[in-house]
């Protein structure tokens, strides 16, 4: 039996790696009775090359790694190809572990074109500022057509926003008007 424990942060791993690491104050007479379980440990961090994985496990490791990078979805285009896919369930848990809430709406024989997932990833952070930024207003007491003039988007999808997040006053949650709003 082996024991693997395959960690998702994008951090340096910091606890125990052995049983022994955790009980640091037990008298030096019980430690030989002591089975000393280490685990074998698989962290992004900690990794160098990630073609050592032969399935997609290695490019959601990769992505979970370099996650903090600017610019990171046109540089992984860029090294991937434009045509690159991933299965709908390793960009789950791309979306999962990286917080980022990326789609993973298949789009050929339940594969997830990259571009076209990162693309829906920026937009939708564009949408969740500009919600943001008409927030703000709405709860300095703005109407409708100055916020649109200061936002510089049209009345008719400022006003939209504002019928929606109304419903969430005076809290305004964000991640809640960009779920409705899409689901309208």
């Amino acid at each position: 039996m082996i024991t693997l424990v395959i960690y998702w942060g994008d951090s340096k791993w910091d606890a125990p790696t052995k049983l022994s690491d955790m009980f640091t104050d037990t008298d030096d007479r019980l430690k030989d009775y002591i089975s000393d379980y280490s685990i074998n440990l698989i962290a992004p961090h900690d990794i160098k090359d990630f073609n050592k994985f032969h399935s997609e496990l290695g490019e959601v490791l990769e992505i979970i790694k370099r996650q903090r990078e600017e610019n990171l979805p046109k540089k992984l285009i860029k090294e991937k190809g434009s045509d690159w896919t991933m299965s709908r369930s390793a960009v789950e848990m791309i979306g999962e572990y990286t917080n980022t809430g990326i789609s993973s709406e298949p789009t050929r024989e339940d594969r997830v074109e990259m571009k076209n997932a990162f693309q829906l990833l920026e937009e939708k952070g564009e949408n969740r500022r500009l919600i943001n930024l008409i927030c703000k207003k709405l709860s300095r007491g703005m109407d409708i057509p100055a916020i649109a003039r200061e936002v510089e988007e049209p009345e008719e999808r400022v006003s939209k926003i504002c019928e929606i997040a109304s419903k969430y006053a005076p809290d305004y949650d964000v991640e809640a008007i960009l779920k409705k709003m899409r689901a309208d």
